[in-house]
């Protein structure tokens, strides 16, 4: 995984990008095996996956979803771009 990140990174693809697009990508799966919005439990760390996931959140909120997010650590301790993911 490292390696396909360092690859986009190399042919200038950002960061916030990527974690927009995987977020993306996670709702859309969700939605997939979920028809119809339910309730979502989003369980994030501090790093950037943990921001993927909020992006994730954010979208299944839009579409309906009763998200209920569970941040495992104090925001001082995360990411910079995860703490931004956050406040989506």
């Amino acid at each position: 995984m490292r390696e396909a990140e360092e690859a986009a990174f190399a042919r200038g693809i950002e960061v916030e990008a990527l974690m927009d697009k995987a977020g993306r990508g996670v709702a859309r799966t969700v939605r997939q095996f979920f028809s119809r919005p339910g309730r979502c439990i989003v369980f994030a760390g501090k790093g950037h996956n943990g921001g993927d996931a909020l992006v994730a959140a954010a979208f299944l909120q839009r579409a309906g979803w009763n998200v209920d997010i569970r941040v495992a650590f104090p925001e001082e301790e995360c990411a910079e771009l995860t703490r931004k993911s956050s406040r989506r």
